[in-house]
């Protein structure tokens, strides 16, 4: 008997909970037909001082059968904090108890005090600009967690490198009711010394404004982006990123972009590696105070009422409940009717490239009712 594939509201080891009462989940694998539990006890402990572990819940032995969904029971959690926990198990015909591998999962920014810095954007519909930021790290980082709020989508990179694979992040809601908030480990992708971030960011379902293929227009302001980078050093020390004034904009390639009309893409506009060190900014780069961007004071309550204000957030912070969209693999042209897919075109021009610039390349994606195979 052995207790397994443990979760934490769904997900294993999840690093944006954001409710004070998460509930456990776990299952068993057994050689022996018809097994039943009895009891379980879980046990969560919470680092103290980077060192030692504090117990901020111990269950006890509890008789019952249970196995999922066994809410949290302890002392209120720290937001941005890891949690260790075990479960063990007994099983009803009194053989010895199972104890699991030990399990994690880590809280998200609790309250709405811990989110610092400002919202930054855009002010106009049809407005897209790149978003950069450099900062310098004085150590090696011990731990790096980026918590974002991209109002529609955001794409999100650290020294030229996103921060996740997954596509049209976060998911959709109603906006008036939550605002989708992740959160992402990326120690892995800064370094002592100079760094960079930068975003970009689209309507999604947040503000559909018109154009083609539409049907069906409606908005809650203009896109937006929030995000705070918390880095925590060896030595207990601690260092954090927020979007603010310091952030720069600049062009962006995308001169259309629609959920429903897809995007016009001038590759020409591309500021290359805006995200990186090596990138030099020029006076097309200005501050995004100076470019009027909707740009909202970190006092300003989630829940702020939007009425007469399109550009005022109004729904309840959450952490973004949809599972996350993944280009899950590359597949070479040919016939085929797939659920859902993420298209890549790749052109070659005449070798005197330069006579090719400006040239048009369209592509239409539709269905042949006489063969239903074919894209």
């Amino acid at each position: 008997m052995k207790a397994t594939n443990l979760h934490v509201e769904d997900t294993v080891c999840p690093i944006g909970i954001d409710t004070q009462q998460p509930v456990f989940s776990w299952n068993i694998t057994d050689t022996e037909d018809n097994w039943k539990p009895k009891a379980y006890r879980i046990v969560v402990t919470a680092e103290s001082g980077g060192i030692c572990q504090d117990t901020v819940w111990d269950s006890g032995m509890v008789k019952s059968d249970r196995m999922a969904y066994i809410p949290y029971g302890g002392r209120a959690l720290r937001s941005d904090t890891r949690y260790d926990w075990q479960a063990e198990v007994w099983p009803a015909d009194g053989g010895p108890k199972t104890v699991s591998e030990p399990s994690w999962f880590e809280t998200t920014l609790l309250n709405d005090t811990d989110w610092k810095g400002l919202f930054i954007g855009e002010t106009a519909d049809g407005e897209t600009h790149c978003f950069r930021n450099a900062f310098r790290l004085e150590k090696p980082p011990f731990k790096a967690k980026l918590f974002v709020c991209g109002l529609g989508h955001c794409v999100f990179t650290l020294n030229g490198q996103r921060v996740t694979d997954s596509v049209l992040d976060p998911g959709w809601t109603d906006y008036r009711k939550t605002i989708p908030c992740t959160a992402y480990d990326v120690t892995g992708l800064l370094h002592q010394g100079q760094n960079a971030a930068g975003a970009m960011l689209a309507d999604g379902m947040y503000n559909v404004a018109g154009g083609r293929h539409v049907y069906y227009k409606r908005s809650y302001g203009h896109m937006k982006l929030r995000a705070k980078l918390h880095i925590t050093y060896a030595d207990g020390s601690a260092d954090r990123l927020v979007t603010d004034e310091n952030w720069r904009m600049g062009p962006s390639p995308y001169t259309f972009c629609c959920i429903y009309g897809g995007a016009d893409y001038d590759a020409r506009r591309m500021p290359a590696g805006f995200d990186t060190l090596d990138f030099r900014e020029d006076a097309s780069w200005p501050s995004s105070r100076r470019r009027g961007c909707a740009v909202r004071a970190s006092q300003v309550p989630w829940n702020a009422a939007s009425q007469g204000h399109a550009d005022l957030y109004s729904g309840r912070r959450h952490k973004n409940r949809t599972a996350p969209l993944h280009c899950r693999f590359r597949q070479k042209p040919f016939r085929f009717c797939p659920p859902a897919a993420w298209l890549h075109v790749r052109i070659r021009g005449p070798e005197r490239l330069h006579q090719a610039v400006g040239t048009s390349v369209s592509r239409r994606i539709g269905h042949s009712a006489a063969d239903a195979q074919r894209i």
